[in-house]
């Protein structure tokens, strides 16, 4: 095995704190405000919502973090909420294993498997080296992917790595990068962050063998409550059958939502999905545009 690189079964989910990933944001260059104890980031411009998307606030810790902001969002614990963090969720994630998967998805994780190196990533030179043609490639097929220029995404991937604040996971045919996955842990929830898998890796299954080998390392990792795959996307109903196959199931949160008047009824009206996935809140209106 390549230095830097270990099989996947010996990866390891560091397990950070709200502050921990402020501190993380910060230095990339990223804009954090600190209320009431609390740590936001933008969303969009003018609307945030807390570094650590799935964090329990209290309704005195829910407040507007800052006054040039349009709108916020926060998971809330105990009561006052008026909307929902909708998200894939794994269930009893420490009782995952590949056998809870439908043969046909077990079928896919292993030849996977058995045709490529999926390892644990620990030093930065491969992701450097060819992480960012991999992700240019993905990119091209799903624009929406955000994908910074080589300088700064080398600096991006680095850090999750050097010193290890993440799980990177990649998969490898002989030398060549396919494709690699990031995945962060913070105060017991596993996200699974980004994803980019290239042209060569796409008939591998790789966005399926990536997430069993994260809830697999998730459920052995102390302090882990809760795994998530992203936010659930209602207009896309292909990647959401997807995700059901992965085992995972559509949860909603309790969360506080503070929305401009005039801007949340245009983009309830223009954009109800995206309404939706900002505030939980879902609309029968869908734009023709």
């Amino acid at each position: 095995m390549t230095a830097g690189l270990v099989p996947w079964q010996e990866g390891r989910l560091p397990v950070l704190t709200e502050a921990d990933l402020a501190r993380w944001e910060r230095e990339l260059g990223r804009s954090v405000v600190e209320h009431r104890g609390r740590f936001w980031s933008p969303l969009a411009p003018g609307f945030y919502q807390p570094v650590h998307l799935l964090a329990r606030l209290q309704p005195a810790e829910a407040t507007r973090p800052t006054c040039l902001c349009w709108g916020f969002r926060a998971r809330m614990e105990g009561g006052a909420a008026n909307g929902s963090i909708a998200v894939h969720r794994l269930p009893d994630p420490r009782g995952y294993s590949l056998e809870r998967l439908s043969s046909r998805r077990r079928s896919q994780i292993r030849a996977s498997m058995r045709k490529l190196d999926i390892v644990a990533v620990q030093a930065p030179d491969i992701l450097a080296d060819q992480g960012h043609a991999v992700a240019l490639e993905a990119k091209a097929r799903t624009p929406v992917l955000p994908v910074q220029e080589r300088r700064a995404f080398i600096r991006w991937v680095e850090s999750h790595v050097a010193p290890q604040r993440a799980l990177a996971l990649a998969a490898l045919d002989g030398p060549r990068l396919l494709g690699f996955s990031l995945h962060r842990t913070i105060d017991g929830i596993a996200y699974c962050d980004s994803l980019f898998v290239g042209d060569a890796g796409m008939r591998h299954d790789l966005a399926l063998t990536f997430f069993h080998a994260f809830a697999c390392l998730a459920a052995g990792t102390p302090g882990i409550d809760e795994v998530v795959n992203g936010q659930h996307l209602r207009e896309n109903e292909a990647l959401c059958e997807f995700k059901l196959g992965q085992g995972l199931e559509v949860v909603q949160f309790p969360a506080r939502v503070s929305v401009s008047m005039a801007l949340g009824a245009g983009l309830r009206h223009w954009n109800p999905d995206k309404f939706y996935r900002l505030t939980g809140q879902w609309s029968p209106v869908r734009s023709r545009a």
